[in-house]
């Protein structure tokens, strides 16, 4: 929520920015209701060298692609949506949204997978993750849901 940001902690200078409890329950009500039907990210990170920057000077973003998937399982943990509305959510609403075709399992169908253990809790270390950038403001969380493998076309683009 914006109390994240506090004392102008760049690591919660997001645009948009963070809102209050209240949006953010909002947001949770639109999600369990169907009224958002995708879920996306930004990623915008930045690495150490700007972290002697003042608020003013440092660039908005957080470093977020390869925590959507953790973070937004929360959603099931909290009891927000289920698991099925949440993948759901992360590939077919973004597919729509964007007028493709939605993401299929058929026969003949490109194999673009992202296979992760929903039973995997790990804690976010900055300093261990794949991008570069370091700012995020879930730093030490503790999440679930690693992913393993993601394949474009059938091919493993990546091993976690």
């Amino acid at each position: 929520t914006e109390q994240d940001v506090g004392f102008f902690n760049l690591h919660a200078k997001i645009l948009p920015p963070l809102r209050s409890t209240a949006e953010r329950d909002a947001l949770r009500h639109a999600l369990a209701t169907g009224v958002i039907t995708a879920i996306s990210s930004d990623h915008s990170p930045w690495g150490v060298d700007r972290e002697g920057m003042t608020f003013t000077q440092a660039p908005f973003g957080i470093a977020a692609v390869e925590w959507l998937l953790p973070l937004t399982l929360r959603l099931v943990d909290e009891g927000v949506v289920d698991l099925m509305t949440v993948l759901s959510l992360l590939s077919v609403g973004p597919a729509q949204a964007l007028g493709l075709p939605a993401p299929s399992l058929a026969v003949g169908a490109a194999a673009d997978l992202c296979i992760f253990d929903p039973e995997s809790y790990f804690t976010v270390e900055p300093a261990r993750q794949w991008s570069r950038g370091r700012n995020l403001p879930y730093g030490q969380w503790e999440l679930r849901g690693q992913v393993r493998y993601t394949l474009v076309e059938g091919r493993v683009v990546f091993r976690g």
